[in-house]
């Protein structure tokens, strides 16, 4: 059974392996919590360019769509980070990131011959996308995650009778602001449906 971040709550979790499937340009896994943040640190210090760090966070409910049909995420980033200082934020920050329910986060990579990025999702999903996928042969699996043709991930467990749950920390949503008073270039992107 894989132990789920302690934002999330999956009623199925015990049929949950730790595994990866690739379909096309992404790579998705499930990643136990515990992992998460090795894996994140094992994508930052093999890139060879600068890194940017994305973090995605639900959009406050005063600016949502008012027929209350749509949610919204609003879409932040930070360009030109060398691998210390990525690092330096996973230290700072990344437990808090990892174990929020309602946050997307993750880094990529500016090298035109290499793109690629890494995303850490609710429900221990962590996916990667990239222009070429061989250059991740053996990245999962130097985490003991092995390859799978047909991923269950927790959204595929969910039913009316046994929902997912998600959960913030409202410290969260501060967390820009903080990055920004930290003189971290730290700016808003856009606005888009989850």
């Amino acid at each position: 059974m894989i132990k789920i971040i302690k934002g999330c709550k999956v009623p199925k979790a015990k049929v949950l392996k730790e595994e990866y499937e690739i379909n096309g340009n992404y790579i998705t896994a499930n990643v136990r919590a515990e992992k998460i943040d090795k894996i994140l640190r094992h994508f930052i210090v093999h890139q060879h360019s600068l890194i940017f760090f994305i973090l995605e966070l639900p959009t406050n409910a005063a600016d949502e769509d008012q027929s209350g049909n749509t949610l919204y995420k609003d879409v932040y980033y930070i360009d030109g980070l060398r691998a210390g200082q990525a690092l330096s934020l996973l230290d700072s920050y990344g437990e808090l990131l990892i174990d929020d329910g309602m946050v997307s986060f993750g880094f990529g990579s500016h090298d035109p011959s290499h793109k690629s990025e890494i995303m850490a999702y609710a429900y221990n999903i962590v996916q990667i996308w990239t222009e070429t996928p061989d250059k991740f042969d053996g990245f999962f699996e130097s985490h003991n995650i092995y390859k799978t043709d047909n991923l269950v991930t927790a959204w595929d467990t969910f039913t009316q009778d046994a929902p997912g749950e998600c959960r913030s920390y409202e410290k969260i949503y501060s967390l820009p602001e903080h990055l920004k008073s930290m003189n971290m270039n730290i700016y808003f992107a856009e606005r888009r449906e989850r």
